[in-house]
């Protein structure tokens, strides 16, 4: 693996603006995310879950407001397949278009888990396979989702990036 200015920790928000930044500023810049890039907002927690409730607007306003745009429909229903893969449709495109800027800005895209393992060593385990150690000049680590938590109501959830919706 090469050795970088900049090794970002992270692709959400926080991690794929900064690499994105830096690269533009001409910083040597990796990002290292174990999902696509986007991170959980993007892929598993807001943007999909908007998309969900705009489906649920949608349907809400055919279902109890039709005649009011002088529409009649019978037979109202849903294929929840299709709702869930247009979800999916919309956070793929959106992280597409985070992949393509990564691209453009000649960002090493790596798809994997990274470990701090010293003073000045990150290694990364591949997605595909294989460990790799590289010595980046500086990293970064963005901030993650992760649950709240409040003593009145106890929980056993996994932080979001554990999770997968279909």
């Amino acid at each position: 693996m090469s050795s970088y200015d900049l090794l970002v920790i992270g692709g959400g928000p926080a991690g794929y603006v900064g690499a994105i930044r830096a690269a533009q500023l001409g910083k040597k810049v990796a990002c290292v995310e174990m999902d696509r890039a986007g991170g959980t907002c993007l892929n598993r927690g807001c943007i999909p879950t908007k998309a969900l409730l705009k489906n649920a607007e949608l349907y809400h306003t055919i279902a109890h407001r039709a005649e009011e745009f002088g529409l009649k429909i019978e037979g109202l229903s849903y294929d929840w397949e299709k709702v869930i893969g247009r979800s999916r449709t919309v956070a793929d495109k959106l992280a597409g278009g985070i992949e393509f800027l990564f691209k453009k800005n000649k960002i090493d895209y790596i798809r994997g888990k990274a470990s701090i393992v010293g003073n000045s060593t990150v290694e990364v385990e591949l997605t595909d396979g294989g460990k790799e150690p590289t010595p980046p000049n500086t990293f970064s680590l963005p901030p993650v989702a992760k649950p709240a938590s409040c003593h009145h109501f106890p929980s056993t959830a996994q932080p979001s990036s554990a999770r997968k919706t279909p």
